[in-house]
């Protein structure tokens, strides 16, 4: 990549997608650990695999209305 602006954009996108990936996962690790909630893990951990794919499903939809303009 020879424009510095773009290189700028794609490390912002990936940082973005970083973020979507790894905040609710160090979410559910923090509830576990910092609330003691570890009896109960399997259904943090159901909710964090349904929020994540509502997540991505949502912005998927996101990006094809973006295209659709």
């Amino acid at each position: 990549m020879s424009d510095p602006y773009q290189a700028e954009f794609f490390r912002g996108v990936v940082v973005g997608e970083l973020v979507k990936i790894v905040l609710p996962i160090v979410v559910l690790a923090w509830l576990g650990t910092a609330h003691r909630l570890w009896r109960v893990w399997p259904t943090l951990l159901t909710a964090a695999i349904a929020s994540g794919a509502l997540s991505a499903a949502l912005w998927y939809v996101l990006y094809a209305a973006a295209h659709s303009i």
